[in-house]
């Protein structure tokens, strides 16, 4: 196994970084913040594949995240070009599983979930606990102007919020299932 060491320079600035999270959260939060997972003691409700369930989820994720008072919405859509087209960041790009496009005119917090994400929970909890990590860093003006940086904070966002495996289990995830039929074996392998 390979261990690599960040330079001394990406060292400070994670550092940095960590340290405007503890004054955002309190430092009792950074240090006691539970670790979820996707389990039922961490998402106790009945798991639902529609908006609802979707909608439950958030707002469990909203509430371990410290904004469980804000109100939200959420548009769905099915990899809607024209939606995405309007939003700034990564997020214009067709395909995004959700997003979290800042703050309504009567400051609801505003997502948006394409509903094939409706499939599978477990995926879902780790969009969810990313785009509620980008709403934290908007709501405690944290966010910065460089997307791509954003993006790697927002990850470290989730970490710092308890939310890390839900999002690291999203990076890369392997599926293997087999089938008996008579003297044969299916075997399928899936990634994502």
């Amino acid at each position: 196994m390979r261990i690599t060491t960040l330079p001394e320079q990406d060292q400070h600035a994670l550092g940095r970084e960590l340290a405007d999270l503890a004054v955002a959260m309190g430092p009792t939060w950074l240090l006691d913040a539970p670790i979820l997972l996707p389990r039922p003691a961490d998402f106790p409700d009945q798991w639902r594949p529609d908006l609802d369930g979707a909608e439950l989820m958030l707002e469990r994720l909203l509430t371990f995240a410290g904004l469980g008072d804000a109100p939200f919405t959420i548009d769905a859509y099915e990899n809607d070009e024209a939606l995405l087209a309007g939003l700034t960041g990564w997020h214009r790009t067709a395909g995004a599983a959700a997003f979290f496009a800042g703050r309504s005119d009567d400051g609801a917090l505003k997502f948006g979930l394409d509903v094939r994400q409706l499939d599978d929970p477990e995926s879902l909890s780790g969009v969810w606990a990313h785009e509620v990590a980008h709403a934290f860093r908007h709501v405690h003006g944290l966010a910065v102007a460089d997307q791509e940086l954003e993006e790697e904070l927002t990850d470290l966002t989730t970490i710092a919020l308890g939310f890390g495996c839900l999002t690291t289990n999203n990076a890369w995830r392997l599926r293997r299932s087999a089938e008996l039929s008579g003297a044969s074996v299916r075997t399928e392998t899936r990634t994502q």
